[in-house]
C-alpha cells in the first residue's frame, strides 16, 4: 500500500484552487522565468534575521541575506522590493529587537518532520519571564499590520501545525530518538527528560513599505501570545488532515477531478499578479490540455 504523501503549509495553501494544486503538485508545472520579487525580498530578509538569531554578526547576516536573493540583480523591474530594501530591513530588525531578546532561541528555521505533518517552523523561543516555550513565526508582508491581520493568528492552520511540529521535536526522547508519549507534564520515563508543552504562538511581522526613507521602528510588530487549546489545535489538525486527503486525491488521480476556484474566491491573485495558470483556465474546458502541452513544448512552462 502506497504511503500518503506528508504536505507542509506551503503546499496545503494551494487549495485554495484545487486546479493550481494540480498543476503545480500533480504535474510540477512552474512557469518559467523570474520568482516574484515579493517572493525573493522576503526569501532574503528571512535568511538575514536567522543568521542573527543563530548568533552571526552584521556582515554574516548581510550575506546570508545576499545569498538568499540569489540573483546578481538587485532589483526586478521597477518592483520596490530589491536586495537593497531586503538589506536595510534585516539591518533594521536587529536595531529593534537588540540583544538580550529575552527569551532563548531553542529552534531557528529547520525542517521538521512528523508521521502526519511537515514544515519549517520559524522559531521556537522559551521566554526568560516565565520559562515557558512559544513559536515565534515571521512573516513579511506589504499590507498593513491592523488589528484584523494580528487577529487572524488566533485561529491559524499554519499556527496549529507549527506548535505541533516544535512539540513533537522537543518531545524527542533522549534515549531512542523517537517522540516520547510520556504525559507532558511528566519527565520522559525512559531518558528523564523533561516534556514540553507549548505555551502559544507569536507572530513576528514586517511591514515592508515602499516609502523612500526606508524602514521604520513600526514596521515590525510583534504580536502574540495566542494560545492554542488541546480542543483547538485538534480542530485546526483535523482541517489540516483533510486538506491533506484531498491533496492526495488530486495527485493520485483520484476522487473527484480538481476544480478551478474562480475569481469570486481571490484565488487567482498573488502578490499582485495573476496566477501562472490564470490564462489556461480561462479556456474552454475542452482546449485547456492542448493549452498546457502546447506551453510545455515551447517552454513557457516547465516541470521542475
Amino acid at each position: 500500500m502506497k504511503t500518503p504523501r506528508i504536505w507542509d503549509h506551503t503546499a496545503l495553501s494551494d487549495l485554495r484552487c484545487e486546479e493550481l494544486f494540480a498543476r503545480r503538485h500533480r504535474d510540477g508545472l512552474t512557469r518559467s522565468g523570474d520568482e516574484p520579487a515579493a517572493l525573493l525580498c522576503g526569501k532574503a530578509i528571512h535568511a538575514g534575521i536567522r543568521a542573527y538569531y543563530a548568533g552571526l554578526n552584521e556582515g554574516e547576516a548581510t550575506d546570508a541575506a545576499v545569498r538568499a536573493w540569489g540573483r546578481p540583480e538587485t532589483a526586478l523591474g521597477a518592483d520596490f522590493r530589491t536586495l537593497d530594501l531586503a538589506l536595510a530591513y534585516v539591518a533594521a530588525y536587529r536595531r529593534a529587537y537588540p540583544r538580550p531578546w529575552g527569551f532563548d532561541v531553542l529552534w531557528n528555521e529547520q525542517y521538521i518532520a512528523s508521521d502526519t505533518l511537515s514544515g519549517i517552523p520559524d522559531r521556537g523561543v522559551q521566554r526568560g519571564l516565565d520559562g515557558l516555550v512559544y513559536a515565534l513565526e515571521l512573516k513579511t508582508t506589504s499590507g498593513k499590520v491592523g488589528v484584523a491581520w494580528q487577529e487572524q493568528w488566533a485561529y491559524s492552520q499554519q499556527a496549529a501545525i507549527q506548535l505541533e511540529l516544535l512539540e513533537h521535536e522537543f518531545n524527542k526522547c533522549g534515549t531512542f530518538g523517537e517522540h516520547c508519549s510520556c504525559h507532558p507534564d511528566a519527565a520522559c520515563c525512559q531518558c528523564g527528560k523533561e516534556q514540553i508543552t507549548m505555551a502559544g504562538f507569536w507572530m513576528d511581522a514586517v511591514y515592508l513599505s515602499s516609502r523612500k526613507d526606508g524602514p521604520r521602528a513600526s514596521d515590525f510588530v510583534r504580536c502574540g501570545p495566542f494560545t492554542y487549546s488541546a480542543a483547538l489545535r485538534m480542530d485546526l489538525l483535523m482541517q489540516v488532515a483533510r486538506d491533506s486527503a484531498r491533496a492526495n486525491e488530486i495527485v493520485e488521480g483520484k476522487g473527484e477531478p480538481p476544480r478551478p476556484t474562480g475569481i469570486r474566491n481571490g484565488a487567482c491573485t498573488a502578490w499582485n499578479r495573476l496566477c501562472q495558470f490564470h490564462r489556461y483556465c480561462r479556456l474552454d474546458p475542452g482546449d485547456r490540455e492542448d493549452a498546457y502541452a502546447m506551453a510545455r513544448a515551447t517552454g513557457e512552462l516547465v516541470v521542475r
